[in-house]
């Protein structure tokens, strides 16, 4: 009798450790089990004993209810204590029981079917500034949906080039024309088995070019500039333009142009005042204008006078016409003039009349002086200040290298003229000599 209760004790200690946890099971020695689903349906089982992942402990999933699930079976936890199950194709509760060193521990999980992003797609249309359209196809995620099947049909009576079947690309989009004129369509995506309609109004884009203008500026050097503009302000590149001079007039920059990226083309300053005629023509679209263009001086104003004949020389030069007479001609005709002259420019030369006065007065210096330096040199004559002692050497020359008196005035020295070089002796005595003395002016030997 006592044999039979402790075999009832060990059975019932045996039950108890085996204790139902929602999402995981605890046995009483420690052993557990749980389950963690991702977002994607898969399925993480996780075997530890006292918080210690355990490797290679038994696991067996079973689908309870009579449900079916893929992921029925036996199993074997890795290095990490974990067993990975398959996502169920529907929402199915399993019963996953781990054995371990001959303990287990059970638990229930109810697992839920992930959600097919296909089978809930949608579909939006945007349109561009130019009037293009954008059809997206996107799945739950927000993820484009490729290949996916588009059908574009109008809603009402207006024509639209669009209308017809498309596939989307790797994005997820299928790119429409801008409409002629404003539609209505509807634009059916399928993807999957999966339908998204929509209907959309799209608007015709402002033809810009259906009102071209055009437009011509001068510059102060005399160039002009054509601009061709579209409604918006904008320059249209690849305009056609053509210039012609009017009333007979010519001028070089008459001809053919086409518009670069900025909606402009670059006209020459033309050589004598003119008007145009500027015509510009895009997409089918023409505009015209009458500008008058007039000769500017603002380009010489800023060039000094000499640089214009430097110019006009190079000219020649390039033309091969070089000719000092064409210069000569050409700096008498282009001179600026008194009457143009800055107030910081030297006037130049006086008139006849002070001409002529500093002319006679020169001539009459110049006759003074050289007939001073003439009777100097013929005589000897020592004029030297500071007592200057007579020495006459070189003969012709003022006899300086005089004595100590100062203010001396030697006499003359009698010697043969300037032209002969032999000089006689040049007597001079020092009169009035410095330092209170006479000054000993000794005869010049006249050499």
């Amino acid at each position: 009798m006592r044999h039979q209760r402790h075999t009832l004790l060990v059975a019932a200690l045996v039950v108890a450790v085996i204790a139902a946890v929602p999402g995981g099971a605890v046995a009483a020695d420690g052993l557990s089990v749980s389950g963690d689903q991702a977002d994607d349906g898969t399925v993480t089982v996780t075997v530890a004993e006292n918080n210690t992942t355990v490797a290679n402990a038994s696991v067996t999933v079973e689908a309870l209810n009579n449900s079916s699930y893929v992921g029925e079976g036996n199993y074997t936890t890795d290095e990490n204590g974990t067993v990975t199950l398959s996502a169920p194709e529907q929402n199915v509760s399993v019963s996953v029981t781990a054995t371990a060193d001959n303990t287990t521990a059970e638990t229930t999980l109810d697992l839920v079917a992930p959600t097919d992003d296909s089978s809930n797609i949608s579909v939006n249309v945007t349109q561009a500034d130019d009037g293009n359209a954008t059809v997206s196809v996107t799945n739950a995620s927000g993820a484009g949906v490729a290949n996916a099947s588009v059908s574009v049909s109008e809603a009402g009576n207006v024509t639209y080039d669009g209308t017809g079947n498309y596939t989307t690309g790797e994005n997820g989009t299928v790119s429409l024309p801008a409409p002629e004129q404003n539609a209505t369509v509807d634009v059916v995506a399928e993807a999957d088995n999966a339908t998204a309609e929509t209907t959309v109004d799209l608007v015709a884009p402002t033809d810009d070019a259906a009102e071209l203008s055009v437009g011509v500026s001068q510059s102060e050097d005399g160039s002009a500039t054509v601009s061709v503009t579209n409604a918006s302000g904008d320059g249209v590149a690849n305009a056609s333009v053509t210039v012609e001079a009017l009333d007979n007039v010519s001028y070089a920059g008459e001809g053919d142009y086409t518009t670069d990226e900025s909606g402009t083309v670059g006209l020459p300053a033309p050589e004598q005042n003119v008007t145009v005629d500027v015509v510009a023509e895009a997409n089918n679209v023409t505009a015209e204008t009458t500008a008058t263009l007039t000769v500017s001086d603002d380009g010489n104003a800023t060039e000094s006078f000499g640089e214009r004949v430097s110019a006009f020389v190079a000219a020649l030069q390039a033309e091969g016409n070089m000719s000092g007479q064409e210069v000569a001609a050409f700096v008498v005709d282009n001179n600026p003039g008194a009457d143009n002259r800055p107030d910081h420019v030297d006037p130049g030369p006086k008139d006849d009349d002070s001409e002529e006065d500093e002319s006679e007065e020169s001539e009459e210096d110049e006759s003074e002086e050289s007939e001073e330096d003439e009777s100097d040199e013929a005589n000897g004559n020592g004029h030297g200040a500071d007592g200057n002692n007579g020495n006459g050497n070189d003969a012709g020359a003022d006899a300086t290298n005089g004595g100590n008196g100062n203010n001396g005035s030697d006499n003359p020295g009698n010697g043969p003229s300037a032209d002969d070089d032999s000089g006689g002796p040049g007597n001079g005595n020092g009169n009035a000599g410095g330092n209170d003395n006479p000054g000993n002016g000794n005869p010049g030997n006249g050499n």
